[in-house]
């Protein structure tokens, strides 16, 4: 269990704490304005220390802008200004060298610190198509701003992400939602589109995915439940410990403080297999009661009730037990799994409480079997009664027979 807690803190050590928002575009000057009014807004929020977007952190850079008709001018084009400068900076391939089994490259280049400053360029020589030179900035204009660090591209669009660092104790997903309701109510421009970045995104993926299970566990758990009681109505009642295990699960996090997260979810899958075993137990034995005794189904489940009491308490007792030091935190490195036997722990014991006094309940209300023998003799009363009222009577000690009792 160590080995694992650590290999997941290293997984997720480059992960940041915070919101995320992602916009994305074909414009990037489009997406740098847009990102300085979402970071306006993030700051604007409680509960948001700073705000950062991913242009932000660039470092200074000059640009060299070419006349496209200054270019024109000299018979030359800006792509081969371009060219050229790029070459006096960097140097050019000539060629290539073979000495025994090594081959060398030959690069052209100025002598190192030739070019050491920017100011430099402006001595630059651009040949001319008539063979003549002239200086760089009588073609182009050196432009000094801020390149970005990086330049994130998704599904052939530009990406910029706007962070924003939370407060201590604030939670990032409902700081999240707000955050994505007011820039929902700004004016984007066209072609600009908004999304939830980093954690967010993958939470809700990873919540998605986990909400499916939970469903497919649901659904599983009731094909068995149908099979082995060759009933869909038991099989539902049955079932109902699922939805109140959820309500104890949930008020035991609300109890203790802890947030809803990925091993409260996987928690949660644990226990819809788990809470329907104390319901599988007591029903099961009112069947073989009601099968092999012809006890009725209220008696059956009284008697059911009093055997099966002890088992199921047993179960749950053990069970609670045995995740009880990792719900408070004994044995080290347990925080991870914590929510997860929070919510064991809750809905299991929440769920063994209503199974022995609600899901009797419920069976009886399903059980039409029951409720039809007690119609039948209800009526064969009736009929007694409306037949003695309209004979004479002869004997006011006459008894009732057995078969209208």
């Amino acid at each position: 269990m160590g080995k694992f807690i650590t290999l997941m803190r290293e997984q997720t050590k480059g992960i940041d704490n915070g919101v995320t928002i992602n916009l994305t575009g074909s414009s990037l000057s489009a997406l740098e304005s847009t990102a300085n009014e979402v970071k306006t807004v993030m700051q604007s929020f409680e509960g948001v220390v700073s705000a950062s977007t991913s242009l932000s952190d660039g470092s200074p850079r000059a640009e060299i802008v070419v006349d496209a008709v200054q270019a024109a001018a000299i018979g030359t084009t800006p792509s081969a200004v371009v060219s050229t400068v790029r070459n006096m900076l960097s140097g050019t391939q000539a060629g290539s060298i073979q000495e025994s089994d090594e081959e060398y490259n030959i690069k052209v280049m100025y002598p190192e610190g030739r070019y050491h400053d920017v100011s430099d360029l402006s001595g630059l020589m651009i040949s001319t198509s008539s063979g003549g030179k002239v200086p760089l900035t009588d073609v182009a204009e050196i432009v000094y701003n801020n390149s970005p660090s990086q330049i994130q591209r998704q599904d052939g669009d530009y990406q910029v992400s706007v962070t924003g660092q939370t407060a201590t104790g604030m939670s990032d997903s409902a700081l999240s939602n707000q955050i994505m309701q007011r820039i929902r109510q700004m004016d984007l421009p066209e072609g600009v589109n908004i999304s939830q970045g980093g954690n967010m995104r993958m939470m809700n993926d990873e919540f998605n995915a986990i909400y499916s299970a939970l469903a497919t566990a649901v659904f599983l758990v009731f094909v068995v439940m149908a099979m082995q009681f060759e009933s869909m109505r038991f099989s539902l009642v049955v079932m109902l410990s699922v939805p109140f295990s959820m309500t104890g699960a949930f008020f035991a996090l609300m109890i203790t403080g802890q947030a809803i997260s990925m091993t409260s979810l996987i928690g949660l899958v644990m226990l819809v297999g788990i809470v329907v075993n104390n319901a599988i137990v007591l029903i099961d034995y009112a069947n073989v009661l009601r099968r092999e005794h012809g006890m009725s189904a209220r008696d059956a489940l009284i008697r059911s009730g009093r055997t099966r009491l002890r088992p199921i308490l047993m179960t749950t007792l053990t069970t609670v037990l045995g995740l009880l030091p990792t719900a408070i935190g004994i044995g080290g490195q347990v925080e991870m799994m914590q929510s997860m036997s929070i919510v064991v722990i809750g809905g299991l014991t929440f769920s063994t409480l209503l199974t022995l006094i609600l899901i009797p309940t419920v069976y009886l209300l399903f059980d039409g079997e029951d409720r039809r023998r007690k119609g039948g003799q209800a009526g064969k009363r009736s009929l007694f009664r409306r037949n003695r009222r309209e004979q004479p009577q002869t004997s006011e000690g006459m008894a009732i027979p057995p078969e209208f009792r």
